[in-house]
Parts: C-alpha cells; sequence; structure tokens
C-alpha cells in the first residue's frame, strides 16, 4: 500500500501542474478572445458582451488555479502522511471525477487507496503523531 501512497500523492502533484497549465491558457485566453470579440461581436451582442465573456473566462481561470493548487496541496499532504492531506486528498478525488477521462480514473484510484480497509490502516500508522 506504501507504493499506491506514493503514486497517488505524486498523481496529485502532476495533476495540480497540468491544470495550472490550464488556468495560465485561460487568462491568456480570456485576453486575446476579450479583444478579439471586441472587434468581431461588438456590433452584434452589445458593447459589453465582450467584456462579460473576458470576465467569465478569468473566473474559471481562477477557479482552476484553485483547483491546482488544492491538488498540489492534497499530494504534498498525502506524501508526508498528514491527516489533513488524506482529507484534502478525498476532496480533490471527488473534484476530479469530473475530469473525464484521466481525471475519473485519478479520482477513482484515490478513493481506492484511501478508503480501503488496507489504506486506511496504513495511512494511520505512517500519520504524524499530534499533527492536524
Amino acid at each position: 500500500m506504501a507504493t499506491h501512497v506514493q503514486i497517488l500523492g505524486w498523481l496529485m502533484i502532476g495533476s495540480s501542474v497540468l491544470t495550472a497549465m490550464l488556468s495560465v491558457l485561460a487568462f491568456l485566453g480570456a485576453s486575446f478572445l476579450g479583444s478579439a470579440a471586441m472587434v468581431r461581436f461588438q456590433g452584434e451582442f452589445g458593447p459589453e458582451a465582450p467584456t462579460l465573456f473576458a470576465l467569465l473566462v478569468s473566473v474559471l481561470g481562477v477557479l482552476t488555479a484553485i483547483v491546482a493548487a488544492l491538488s498540489a496541496a492534497a499530494g504534498i499532504g498525502i506524501l508526508q502522511y498528514r491527516p489533513w492531506g488524506r482529507t484534502l486528498g478525498l476532496v480533490v478525488a471527488a473534484v476530479m471525477l469530473t475530469k473525464i477521462p484521466i481525471g475519473t480514473g485519478i479520482g477513482i484510484y484515490a478513493f481506492w487507496v484511501l478508503l480501503s480497509a488496507e489504506g486506511r490502516e496504513h495511512y494511520r500508522h505512517r500519520s504524524v503523531p499530534g499533527y492536524a
């Protein structure tokens, strides 16, 4: 089970890197598409449509960055056998279920590693005592 915990921790960290890249693309896309939409669609949807579109993509970029940070923190916590790492890992795994197909696989794997009887017992024995 120790190998599975290590794999899960690194999968969470790797996923956070890819998610952070997606966040950067969202910010770049918001900037580019906001400018392009202003020229192309200003007459059809009104003058505020490009600004609202750019704002929506920016908000999605911020939410994606938050998910990336939580995934990285969960991976680090899991690798260090922190009690909060297991809890955060379960929360991140639930969010990852929506990222079909790879995120779904990682989420299911995380649930198996962290919630199986063997996984819970292994994590509890390796967990740092008194650390919350």
